[in-house]
This record gives C-alpha cells, sequence and structure tokens, in this order.
C-alpha cells in the first residue's frame, strides 16, 4: 500500500510539474528552438534529420515511460500526428532515458510519430516538468509552449494556416520508391482505397511521368491509371445500385469518390449524383420509407425475441404498436400474423382485455 502511495504521488507530481513547467521553463515562446540530440531515433520512416527543421511547423515533446500524464497523451498525439503529416507538421517527442528503455516501449504504444532516446535537449530548454511541448513556426522560432494535451492541436492548426510550411514528410526518388511499393501491393489485394490514399503522400515534384525513362514516373503513370478505371468502376456500381433503389450503398460509395476526387472531373460526377440523389422527391420518400422498414424490423426481431422468452402479454403489447405505428410494412404484416395467432389462445385473450390493452 505504500509502494502505491508513493507512486500515486509520483504521478501527481508529474501532472503538477507539467502545468508548472510553462513558467519555469528557459525556453520561451519568441526564443530560437535548441539544437535537438538523440542517441536513437524510432519511427524515421521519412529520413528526417531532426538538425534540419526549417520550413517544417516542428512539435518538441519532452517525455518518460515511466510518466502516467506522458503515456496518456501518447493516442492524442498520434491522432495530431496522422492529421498534420501531410501538412508540414513534425512531432519530435524527446525521452532522456537509454534506447534498451525508449525502444520496446515505441513499439509496445503503437507511438507513430518520431521519437528519439537518451537525448540531453530537456537541459538545453530547462523544462522542469513532463510531459512538456514546444512549438515553432518554419523558421524555428518558438510560439506556444505547454502541456501537450492543453491547447497544442488549435495551436498547430493556427501556425498550419499563418506559416505555410514548404515541406512535407517524405520526398525523393527513395521514398517515392518505398511508397510505390505499398501502393502496387494494396493493388494487388484489391485494396483500392488505401491504394488512393497512400497515393496522396507521394512526392510528385521529384517524378517526370512523361518521360519514359523516369522508372518511378512509370510506375506511377501505371497505377494511376489503374486506380482511374477502379474508381471509374465504382462510379458505374454506384449508378447501378441507384438504379436498383439501394441508396444507402450507393451513397457511401459517391460520398468517397466525391471526397478523394474532389479536384477531378469523377468527383464532380460522383457529388452531382449525390445532389440529386438528396434532392430528388421520389427518392428521399423512398429512402425515407426504407428506414422506416428498417425500424419495423428490428421492432419486430425484439418483439420475436420477447414471445421466443415466453412473455405472451408483453410480445402482444409489442407487436400491436408495430401494426399501428408502422403500417404498410413487411414487419407489420408478420406482426399481424403473429398477433391473430396469439388470439386463438382465449385465456391470454381474456388476462389481455382484463388490462385494457386488447385490441
Amino acid at each position: 500500500m505504500r509502494l502505491q502511495r508513493l507512486a500515486g504521488m509520483f504521478g501527481l507530481m508529474a501532472v503538477m510539474l507539467g502545468s508548472a513547467a510553462v513558467s519555469q521553463a528557459e525556453v520561451k515562446v519568441g526564443d530560437q528552438l535548441p539544437k535537438l540530440n538523440a542517441t536513437g531515433l524510432y519511427n524515421n520512416t521519412y529520413g528526417v534529420d531532426i538538425h534540419d527543421l526549417e520550413g517544417y511547423v516542428v512539435v518538441v515533446e519532452f517525455w518518460a515511460t515511466w510518466c502516467g500524464p506522458c503515456r496518456a497523451a501518447i493516442p492524442h498525439m498520434n491522432e495530431i500526428f496522422e492529421k498534420y503529416k501531410d501538412k508540414g507538421v513534425l512531432i519530435i517527442s524527446l525521452s532522456d532515458e537509454d534506447d534498451v528503455t525508449v525502444k520496446p516501449f515505441v513499439k509496445q504504444m503503437n507511438m507513430k510519430y518520431l521519437v528519439g532516446s537518451g537525448s540531453k535537449s530537456i537541459n538545453d530548454f530547462g523544462v522542469n516538468g513532463i510531459p512538456h511541448a514546444f512549438l515553432t513556426d518554419t523558421k524555428g522560432k518558438v510560439i506556444w509552449a505547454g502541456h501537450p494535451m492543453a491547447g497544442l492541436e488549435e495551436s498547430i492548426d493556427n501556425a498550419v494556416k499563418e506559416f505555410k510550411p514548404v515541406r512535407r514528410l517524405g520526398g525523393g526518388p527513395e521514398w517515392n520508391s518505398h511508397l510505390l511499393d505499398e501502393i502496387e501491393l494494396a493493388i494487388s489485394k484489391s485494396n483500392y482505397g488505401e491504394a488512393r490514399d497512400e497515393l496522396k503522400h507521394l512526392d510528385l515534384n521529384s517524378m517526370h511521368p512523361e518521360n519514359p525513362k523516369d522508372e518511378l514516373g512509370v510506375r506511377y503513370k501505371k497505377v494511376l491509371g489503374i486506380l482511374a478505371k477502379q474508381a471509374e468502376s465504382e462510379y458505374a456500381e454506384a449508378i447501378v445500385l441507384v438504379r436498383d433503389q439501394q441508396y444507402e450503398k450507393a451513397i457511401l460509395i459517391l460520398k468517397s469518390l466525391a471526397a478523394e476526387f474532389s479536384t477531378d472531373a469523377l468527383g464532380k460526377k460522383a457529388a452531382d449524383e449525390l445532389d440529386r440523389i438528396n434532392h430528388d422527391p421520389t427518392i428521399m420518400k423512398e429512402r425515407r420509407l426504407a428506414k422506416v422498414e428498417i425500424i419495423a424490423a428490428n421492432a419486430l426481431k425484439r418483439a420475436r425475441k420477447i414471445l421466443a422468452d415466453g412473455n405472451q402479454i408483453s410480445a402482444y403489447r409489442r407487436l400491436t404498436s408495430i401494426v399501428k405505428k408502422y403500417p404498410g410494412t413487411q414487419a407489420a404484416g408478420e406482426a399481424s400474423v403473429l398477433i391473430e395467432g396469439l388470439k386463438g389462445d382465449e385465456e391470454l385473450m381474456k388476462t389481455i382485455e382484463a388490462s385494457g390493452e386488447g385490441g
């Protein structure tokens, strides 16, 4: 119990120190970001040089594996990374713990952003409590500092709009080759949505698709053709679904195409078809009726379950309610048949009529 109390006290101290770190940190808003250091660097898929950060909006976070509040912030930091990684935002999370401690922890906690171990940078920043983060503009000037769960995301959003980062994670022939491997693998498995999503991360500035001698450009042109053809096929499928009155399935496909190809002719076609579906009086009526059918079917399923459990009176109430609330539906027709069957039980009907609920 004593050890548990001590652990709780240390956790509370970490939170308190983390909240107080803004006023105690030597590096303040307006200062230039000190040089960073680390003995180990994990999740560096993009080949980032932590000594060359100009052009990015940068988040530098200090943390440790033993720190409860730091662990609690990891899912939030993952979300921020996914949201901003293609918008020129770089997250570097530094711990002063050794490589042996940090490396397995990164994998265990599924940390997706850049993580450094064996870092002494915390001393250069003057941080007294963790977790604590700093946000810089594209020139390395600190524009925000504080707990990563308290205002960081909003500050990043504002920084991206104001400073317009000119660098992105990933780029160059090596990166494109790696990504094209992933795209071609996804296509081979018919994971076309995944392939189209990965396509957005290619560094197009370093490829020349019209040059037959540019191997990567040729590969890019080929996968682009395959994915464009597949997308057209999905659009055609959606049109067939509309014709067959399977509107909800069609809408899901059209929404995806409209979002993924928002700047292309296909995206416009999908958006126009969505608009037509959403404003066609006949389709709107059919969609409403279809929703009512689903609601009634679910209600009938629950009534059947109650009847199977032997609660005939409660089942009768539910069945009559379905007939009254959802007339004309298939569920109402089936409920009527079940009601007629229950009416054959004279003792049951006497009990129901005595309760004033007979029909």
